[in-house]
């Protein structure tokens, strides 16, 4: 549990800060945000005894440069984590509305969303069934 709230608080510190924002503008700075992620996820499976193929993390984009969004140069760190983080799926904010503060979602917006990451939960569901049910047949 501790290391749940750690990862949450470093979240939102992240999305307090302005170097979220600006962090597109450094490589190596997006460079260690893969890793300091993947870190924590790290330790999240450790610390809860969980295997990673047996757990989908989904990671949402901000609020896309479609929209507006100030921190929409982010998604393309976003879009990283897959190659980082084994099983991990980045929901696509495109065409989700954003507020006029350019930062979040409106409430259509959160809908729809919402919607995107309970589709690839399912998605990822069907697969994980799927794949036991392989197992199962050649036992």
């Amino acid at each position: 549990m501790h290391i749940l709230l750690r990862w949450l608080n470093w979240l939102r510190r992240m999305a307090l800060s302005k170097e979220f924002c600006y962090i597109r503008r450094v490589k190596s700075k997006r460079q260690s945000m893969t890793q300091k992620v993947k870190g924590i996820y790290d330790n999240l499976m450790k610390d809860l005894n969980l295997k990673p193929d047996s757990v989908a993390l989904l990671a949402g984009e901000t609020v896309n440069a479609d929209q507006g969004g100030a921190c929409a140069g982010m998604n393309s760190f976003i879009a990283k984590l897959p190659q980082a983080i084994p099983n991990s799926y980045v929901i696509p904010s495109s065409g989700c509305a954003g507020r006029p503060d350019h930062l979040h979602f409106t409430a259509a917006g959160y809908r729809e969303f919402g919607k995107r990451y309970a589709v690839k939960m399912l998605h990822c569901w069907v697969i994980r069934s799927t794949y036991l049910k392989c197992l199962k047949l050649q036992m």
